[in-house]
Formats: C-alpha cells, structure tokens, sequence
C-alpha cells in the first residue's frame, strides 16, 4: 500500500505534463523516438523492421531495438493522443524501473534502503523531467535493473526460471540501449554468494559456470548482433552513414577531448550537472554509503559504483552533449544514495526519536532546497506548451504549404526530425554530418518535392540548385523539381536553363532595354512587371541569394520567373539580393511562367 500511495503521487506530479508536446528538452530525440511509434500505430508493429522517415527513402531505420515504440504504438491503440500516448508509455517504462530498484536494493540492503532508494529515484528533478519524456531510456533501465536482480538471485538459488529471466531482462535492456547494459555485468560478476569460498579459484569456478556466463555474455551477443546489422545498412545508406555505430565511436567515446586537462574540466562539468539535478545537498550520503558498503556485499557495492562511474569516463561524449544520458545510471545512483541514507537513519536513530525526527525534518528542506534551486531544468515541463524554438509554427507552414504525400528536404537544424514530425511529412535533413556533393548528386533522382529552410538568409540554400528547378511558396517553403515537371505552387521560380528564357523570348515582350545593376546590400530596388509574367536572365556569384516580390529567398541561378500570382496585379515588383559584389539583370521578357 505504501509503494502505491508512493507511485500515485510521482504519477500526480507528472500528470499536468503529459498533453504538452514534445518539446520542452531535447526535442529533437523526443520527436525522432515518436515518429516510430506514430508509423507502428499506423502500420503495424514490426520490430525487425522499424522506420524513420527524416534520412530519405528508403525508410528502414535500425539504429535501435525499436521495442519502446512498438509499447507506445500499443497504448496510441487504445485512442490515446499521440504525444500522450508517448509520455504515458515512458511513464510506464519509469515506474517499472522504480519497483524493480525497490525490489533490488530490499534484496541487497533492507527495507530502509529499499524506501530511501525509492525516493531518490521517483523524487529528483531529473526524474520529474525525464520520466515522462518521449524517450527509450527508462525501458532500457528497466531491463537492466531486472537484468541485475535475477542474476544475483540465479547465482544465490541456481533455478532455471531465474536464469531464464535474468536472460530475457538483460537481453531487453542491451536491445534497447547497450550503452545503458554494458556495465551492469559488474555488479552481477562481483556479487558473493554465501559458500562462495574465498580463495581465487573458488571465485573464478563460481563465474566460470557455463550457466553464469550465458547470463552475463548472451544479452551482449543480442545487442552486438543487432549493431552488427545497423553497420551493414548505415554503411550503405549515404545519407545516414554517420549514424553507422562505427561512425558513432568519436560521438561516444569523445576522442576530441585530447587534451588531459581538458577532459577533466569536462568531465566535472558533467559531474556538476549530474550533482546539479539529482544529488544537490545529499552528496554527504555517498561517504555514509561507503562505510555501509565495506561492512556486507562489499564486491557487490564495488561493482554498483564501477557501474554508476564507469560510464560517464568510457561514453563521457554522451553524457558531456545530452543531459538525459544520465537516466541510465539514474537507478545506480538511487540505490547508492539510498544506501547511505539507511546506514545514517540508523545511526540516528541509535540516539532517540528527537534526532531521528529532525533527520526527516532536514531531509524535507534539503528535497525543497533542491527544487528551488534547480527550478529552471524542471518548470518548463509544466508549460501547456513549451515551444522556445517555433517547432509548432514551422510544423504548421510545412504542412500547409505541401502535400501528404510530398517528400521535402529539410536544411538549418541539425538532428532535428521535429518539424517533419508535427507536419506529418517525410522526408530528408541535411545535417552537418551527411552533408556532401555526392549526396546532392543523388537527390533529383530521388521523388523529393519539397525543400524547406529553418533560416533562408543563413542556410545553405544553394542545394536548390541540385534540381533543374526551384520555387519559393512560402516564407521557408520551396517547390523542387525536374524541367519535365510543373512547379504548381511556386510564386517565383528559378532555373538554369537558358534556354528555358530563350523559349520564353519567342513569344515575350522585351521589358527595359538595358541591363539592370541590383548591388547585394539587401536593399530592395524596383522592377518593371507584366500581369502575365516575368523572366529574368541574371548572373550572380554562386553565394548570392535573390529575392523577389515578398517570397522567401532563392539561390542564384541563371533565369528567375515571376509569377502572376506573385504581381498580384501591381506595375511593378521588388528585387534585393544578398551576398558579394552584385547581381546583374541582363535581359527581362513579359510571358507567362513554363506550363504547369
């Protein structure tokens, strides 16, 4: 009953949160999480073939064990919103962590350890931020947390269910993240059993039983194998070989810390913000636990710390880069800090009541302490919607200005699948990772109707040139396509195409008989316009960028075409343009745009 009226209380606190989008932290994960188990819900759960549809077709996405998103998929079956459905299942994923870290620390410390461990773990701010986040960490700690108490409980009772669940928990949470298992082997390796033996061949014989390492090394083969698989095809998909596990070494492991010094002030730069939200004034509790550790189950406590540090020096580039890195250890450090906190109620409650009650009293003020102090990480949360960087209004613009059914190419926000999330598209980013000219040589060959740029005065906008041509819809939203194809929705177009200008020449009226100097200062100038149309044939230096009428930007190009839909009717239209030197306006033609 009270490990219920615990949960319903966490669970109260983080129900406000769970209509907000996924937004407020990371979004970028949060979305790129969702939009597989939007694509489950709508098509059906296969876990060996997951999808993601922001690296370009094909949209076979296997960088992870997808099974958090097929759980999500589950609970968006059951009519449940789909940013909803996401928190709830993370939410689901939490509080099975959090009974099964009870469970273990009662097993391995008592049940004050057990209660002060789970307070730590439902109670901290980082865990009222990211347990109800759009996110694969909770499951993978889950696993993980199983993985280590039925290990220690196969090697106390040596039954088969035992090894059984310790294989499948162990297996489900290397799947889901192995940089999350990887060290959960300590603990279980180290653990003594009673009539162990001291000696070091009793030790190796204990762990050398075929059935111990099966439970220590077939969770890993699951995970290697499936990577394994995720090499093959990363390395053979352009636009996503720098998410190859391979490519990802650097990213993890952090090798541009070169320097010794540098790498220790990161690494306590990390050390602070883990302190920051989630130890804050109990870091004293960790000297309690030290000497509650070297009195019983001292090599098992080695291996939990060897866990709980061990990942921040080998994948120190993760937890350096993403807060959120800090759920996988998040467990460990609750059973430790929970450990310490029972070794100092004991020792309080030695001398009275009185001193015992002014412990519980300190400890509500340390828990409010660490609140105020770190109300700026977890007051964002309680935002209806917290959207600090315009996902929502880009989202609504894509969509609005494209077709369910177009492919869009999406530059100036790296890593970030958001947008195409909310717009219900698929498509392509170009990040600074995949960005290339082999991979632009591949893209008008590909379906790809849509571009869309976070900042068309700063992104690279010249990809455009890619496609025999290219139009401006919107204030970020372009129109891309062959010369075979009609631009339907393009107020102004581009192409370099001369002749295109020259076919339109024919049958024009010639507009101004000399050529127009535009300086690039973003000062706009004044043209002469035709209700039917206007082609202009212009050269630029390749950075420049050419607006025209109202639209957004577009990249310099041999022709430009100004619509009748972008005159609206008037005698006369804006040019400015961005970028070195100037662009020069060699001939303009009154005709109505290429045949759509």
């Amino acid at each position: 009953m009270i490990f219920a009226a615990v949960m319903m209380l966490a669970l109260v606190a983080r129900l406000p949160t769970l209509a907000q989008p996924l937004l407020e932290k990371h979004g970028f994960r949060q979305t790129w999480t969702a939009y597989t188990a939007l694509i489950y819900h709508e098509q059906g759960i296969d876990l060996l073939h997951p999808e993601l549809p922001i690296f370009g077709p094909p949209f076979f996405h296997p960088q992870e064990f997808p099974i958090f998103q097929a759980i999500a998929a589950i609970v968006m079956d059951l009519g449940i919103t789909i940013d909803m459905a996401m928190r709830i299942a993370a939410l689901l994923c939490f509080f099975a962590t959090a009974g099964l870290v009870f469970g273990l620390a009662r097993h391995v410390a008592g049940r004050a350890a057990a209660w002060a461990t789970l307070l730590f773990f439902v109670a901290s701010p980082f865990a009222l931020v990211w347990s109800r986040a759009s996110l694969i960490e909770y499951l993978a700690t889950a696993g993980c947390v199983a993985w280590i108490w039925a290990g220690i409980r196969f090697r106390e009772e040596r039954t088969w269910l035992l090894l059984v669940l310790a294989i499948a928990a162990g297996s489900l949470g290397a799947l889901v993240k192995p940089t999350t298992a990887l060290f959960c082997v300590l603990p279980i390796g180290l653990y003594r059993v009673a009539g162990e033996g001291g000696d070091i061949r009793a030790w190796l014989r204990a762990r050398l039983d075929p059935r111990v390492v099966a439970l220590l090394i077939v969770p890993g083969l699951l995970a290697t194998l499936w990577t394994s698989s995720s090499e093959a095809y990363f390395q053979n998909k352009l636009a996503a070989a720098f998410l190859a596990p391979s490519a990802s070494r650097d990213y993890y492991l952090d090798l541009g810390v070169y320097s010794f010094r540098a790498f220790w002030w990161a690494w306590a730069g990390v050390g602070f913000r883990f302190v920051y939200v989630f130890a804050g004034p109990f870091l004293p509790l960790l000297g309690m636990a030290a000497i509650a550790a070297r009195r019983e189950r001292t090599a098992f406590w080695v291996g939990i710390a060897a866990a709980l540090v061990l990942p921040f020096l080998v994948f120190f580039g993760g937890y350096r880069r993403h807060d959120y890195y800090m759920a996988a250890i998040s467990p460990l450090a609750a059973l430790v800090f929970g450990l310490g906190a029972a070794r100092l109620v004991q020792a309080v409650a030695e001398r009275g009541r009185r001193p015992l009650i002014g412990l519980i009293g300190a400890s509500l003020v340390a828990f409010i302490v660490l609140f105020v102090l770190t109300s700026d990480y977890w007051l964002p949360i309680y935002d209806p919607v917290y959207d600090a960087e315009q996902i929502l209004p880009a989202a609504s613009e894509l969509a609005a200005l494209s077709r369910s059914d177009d492919l869009v190419v999406m530059v100036g926000r790296r890593y970030d699948p958001s947008v195409l999330y909310y717009a219900r598209r698929k498509g392509l980013l170009i990040t600074e990772e995949n960005a290339s000219e082999e991979l632009y040589a591949t893209l008008p060959s590909q379906p790809y109707r849509i571009f869309f740029s976070w900042d068309p005065a700063v992104d690279p906008i010249g990809i455009m040139r890619s496609w025999g041509w290219s139009g401006a819809v919107g204030p970020r939203t372009y129109e891309v396509g062959g010369a075979a194809r009609a631009l339907e929705r393009s107020a102004v177009l581009a192409t370099d195409d001369r002749t295109a200008f020259e076919r339109a020449a024919v049958d024009g009226r010639r507009l101004g008989s000399s050529a127009i100097d535009v300086r690039c200062d973003g000062v706009a100038q004044s043209l002469p316009v035709d209700p039917a149309g206007v082609w202009l044939l212009v050269h630029a230096d390749a950075e420049t960028r050419v607006s025209l009428s109202a639209y957004a930007p577009l990249p310099a190009r041999a022709v430009y075409v100004i619509s009748p839909q972008a005159i609206g009717g008037r005698s006369s239209v804006s040019v400015s343009c961005v970028g070195p030197g100037s662009m020069t306006i060699d001939a303009m033609t009154a005709a109505p745009p290429p045949l759509r």
